[in-house]
């Protein structure tokens, strides 16, 4: 068994969750039987694993797992079929659409909020106490079943968590308390498991139980692919091997990889306390020159150090011609690390010289901050008119048929998934040059035009060149599909098969 530990199938997914579901899919599909292992608690996530098209007895959460929850079936529960809210005794009003209040004898006693994008069916409830302060919260799964409670402090910050089985008897407790100043989570208590209470002080250690407790059932190659994580699985006890996926570069500068410092985030991957203590069988990269680069500062650790693809993508277009109405877009995490503010000044230099062009950005934002960040610096530049923002989607085919150009100003990429996946339908890509991405993705006037110096000004004349040229664009729509062929799941496996 092949065991892929990461944090959660998101509602919000990144590069690294989009490269593990592919993953999860290719092994499968190829005989190698793969398991997800996700730590996070989410009771959305068979909400989230159905959106993304994974087969849920794929995924074991650790929380489902202890609640005695993996695998079940949604069964939709009204608010107003509650077991614990007899409607001869309490009175349902609902405030409207997504919220309900519940009174006895006149007075409001619990609020009811609807599970999202739903009709009637329960989320959460909140109980005051006499005064009005909340006293506790219950959360439901998506699926239909009470999941947990929440109680509070006099502050209002979080004091305890329950998490529950079918049954609805508490099988786990998470504890808050004030730590240096701050309330957070300082113990996790399982309890009554094989008839034993166990104490863990965070939720690593608990997840690197977990992870014993599935090795225990059935021995596995497990794959870390989240650096938070790596600990977790180095603390094993007896796998058939532990391999850590590295999908961004790891060096503090990556500009010049043999001379930086590794980022302390790679502690765990790349540092041997001990011939005693465990360490990675194999730490994969996505491309072959970031393992040399790695090879060449351990040499005495060489043959632990491999390349193996980070994501493959069927061909999902054709090679195209220019068309009247140029759309530029990104699809992507909308994070500082991808630079998008040099892609809006990029923007701005482009639609400063013509009228036939606008720009596309679909994701999420890293933050509330950058958000607003973003959102200032176009209408600053009197974009508004031009620029569109999607929320997050994982499906985008609808993006990618309508566009002319990927267009990105990342500060680095360990590979560059969303450009292959951009290219997978015959869309070039006008991309800031990285010393990964370059060599392995990037085929400079083949698929791509890239900028080494990372300018603005100069990445705007590439764009404009493309779209002034017709034969030039072509060339680098039939250059898009032919690096996708070069990126099918077949390779994929081929490449991954000797490590397994």
């Amino acid at each position: 068994m092949n065991y892929l530990v990461g944090e959660s199938v998101y509602t919000f997914n990144s590069g690294i969750e989009f490269s593990q579901f592919q993953r999860l899919k290719a092994f499968n599909e190829s005989g190698y039987d793969t398991k997800l292992l996700t730590r996070n608690y989410s009771r959305f996530l068979a909400r989230d694993v159905k959106t993304h098209a994974i087969n849920p007895d794929d995924v074991i959460n650790m929380y489902d797992y202890f609640q005695g929850t993996v695998g079940i079936e949604r069964k939709e529960q009204s608010l107003r079929n509650l077991e614990t809210l007899p409607l001869d005794y309490y009175h349902v009003v609902g405030m409207n659409n997504n919220h309900s209040h519940v009174l006895l004898d006149g007075k409001v006693v619990e609020d009811i909020n609807v599970m999202p994008a739903t009709i009637g069916l329960i989320a959460d409830t909140k109980y005051n106490d006499s005064i009005g302060n909340v006293s506790m919260r219950e959360y439901w799964d998506w699926r239909g079943f009470l999941s947990m409670t929440e109680t509070y402090h006099p502050s209002g910050e979080v004091s305890h968590r329950q998490y529950f089985n079918l049954k609805g008897v508490p099988v786990l407790e998470e504890v808050y308390m004030n730590f240096s100043g701050k309330v957070q989570p300082t113990m996790w208590k399982l309890l009554n498991y094989k008839n034993r209470d166990y104490h863990f002080d965070s939720e690593n250690e608990l997840f690197t139980f977990f992870l014993n407790e599935i090795n225990n059932q059935q021995q596995g190659l497990f794959i870390s692919d989240r650096r938070n994580l790596d600990a977790c699985v180095l603390n094993i006890i007896n796998p058939k091997a532990r391999y850590a996926y590295v999908h961004n570069v790891p060096f503090i500068n990556p500009k010049h990889p043999t001379k930086s410092d590794l980022a302390p985030d790679y502690n765990d991957v790349f540092e041997e306390k001990s011939e005693e203590m465990p360490h990675f069988d194999k730490v994969i990269f996505p491309t072959q020159d970031l393992a040399k680069d790695i090879q060449d500062r351990y040499p005495e650790h060489v043959r632990r150090f491999v390349s193996a693809p980070d994501c493959y993508y069927p061909i999902q277009g054709k090679v195209r011609n220019l068309s009247n109405k140029k759309q530029l877009v990104y699809v992507g995490r909308l994070s500082e690390d991808k630079n998008i503010e040099d892609l809006i000044e990029t923007f701005k230099l482009v639609s400063d010289k013509r009228t036939d062009v606008n720009l596309l950005l679909q994701g999420y934002f890293s933050s509330e901050e950058y958000s607003e960040k973003i959102n200032k610096l176009i209408e600053q530049n009197d974009l508004k008119e031009l620029v569109k923002i999607n929320t997050y989607d994982p499906v985008v085919k609808h993006v990618y048929d309508e566009a002319t150009l990927f267009i990105n100003t990342s500060k680095v990429e360990g590979f560059g998934m969303n450009m292959l996946e951009s290219m997978s339908y015959g869309l070039p890509v006008v991309s800031y040059s990285d010393i990964y991405s370059k060599k392995n993705l990037l085929r400079g006037n083949i698929n791509s035009m890239s900028v080494k110096n990372k300018s603005a000004s100069v990445l705007a004349n590439q764009i404009n060149e493309v779209l002034n040229n017709e034969s030039l664009y072509n060339r680098l729509s039939q250059g898009a599909i032919d690096t996708t062929e070069d990126n099918s799941e077949d390779l994929y496996i081929k490449a991954w098969s000797s490590l397994m």
